[in-house]
């Protein structure tokens, strides 16, 4: 299979999140500080979101927010063997136990139309506040 990570942050409680890529999907993997997989984090410590059929999604930034959720930003595109369509930016938003967070747009996900100019990726940014919490922004670039 093909997997890869783009994002990782640590959680106040010292647990490790990684968001990727897995088979085309959003990936999500959450460890405990030892390194071993958090089952109890979407019962086996990994997690995937798929934006649809004939679709590659790609999560490139992970923002974990001050309750806990999980905020990813990538790319959706059309399958290179399907027909039509271009690239749309794609967020998705996970509880803290690794389900999807169905107050956040339709059933915890979003696909929206990026900017008509740009230079084709998702930029992530997070730094650390001198209170110890972590900030992030995530903005978007699109040459369609």
């Amino acid at each position: 299979g093909f997997e890869r990570g783009h994002a990782v942050q640590i959680q106040r409680d010292g647990k490790i999140v990684v968001a990727g890529e897995s088979f085309e999907n959003f990936a999500v993997v959450r460890l405990r500080p030892n390194g071993r997989l958090d089952r109890r984090f979407s019962r086996d410590g990994k997690q995937t979101v798929d934006f649809g059929v004939n679709r590659q999604d790609y999560a490139y930034s992970l923002d974990i927010q001050s309750d806990g959720r999980l905020l990813l930003a990538g790319i959706t595109k059309p399958h290179p063997n399907s027909a039509g369509g271009v690239p749309r930016i794609a967020l998705a938003r996970l509880n803290r136990n690794g389900s999807l967070d169905g107050t956040f747009a339709r059933g915890g996900k979003r696909i929206m139309k990026p900017a008509p100019y740009g230079g084709r990726r998702i930029h992530g940014r997070h730094r650390r506040a001198p209170n110890r919490h972590r900030t992030g922004a995530v903005s978007s670039e699109w040459n369609a």
